[in-house]
């Protein structure tokens, strides 16, 4: 039987934000090889839950002109719920069409722009990709 010394737990440790970060990483590279063109917010005090809008994003994804989206919930930093980082890869996609597709008020996309970047979009929405502090999917 092995006792648990320092050592044992510093190992342990980096270990695990070696894996952490490689996972990171991994997600960054298929983020940037996508062809996504939006990158909308959805912020709204009553998204509580990480995985509150799953079935409205699982069923904007099965639309015809959406061939891919991928979302990342990160807890607000008040602790009073949770806001979402998309990206979308869609034909024709507007503002009003995504609010309209998942049943939302304009004000609760606060942010919705054409990616300019794959590099930093994908910086951007896996930077708290570690623990329990982020949900993400992808269809």
């Amino acid at each position: 039987m092995s006792t648990i010394t320092k050592n044992n737990i510093k190992n342990y440790n980096y270990s695990m934000n070696y894996k952490r970060n490689r996972l990171k990483q991994d997600w960054r590279k298929f983020i940037i090889s996508q062809d996504y063109n939006v990158l909308a917010t959805i912020q709204s005090p009553f998204i509580k839950k990480p995985d509150m809008l799953e079935d409205r994003f699982r069923k904007f994804s099965e639309c015809d002109r959406t061939y891919s989206l991928f979302y990342s919930a990160e807890r607000n930093a008040d602790l009073s719920g949770f806001h979402f980082h998309l990206l979308i890869n869609a034909y024709k996609l507007t503002k009003d069409v995504l609010c309209y597709n998942l049943d939302l008020e304009p004000n609760q996309i606060p942010y919705y722009k054409p990616v300019d970047s794959k590099v930093k979009v994908a910086s951007y929405v896996t930077k708290y990709m570690k623990d329990d502090q982020t949900f993400y999917n992808i269809y």
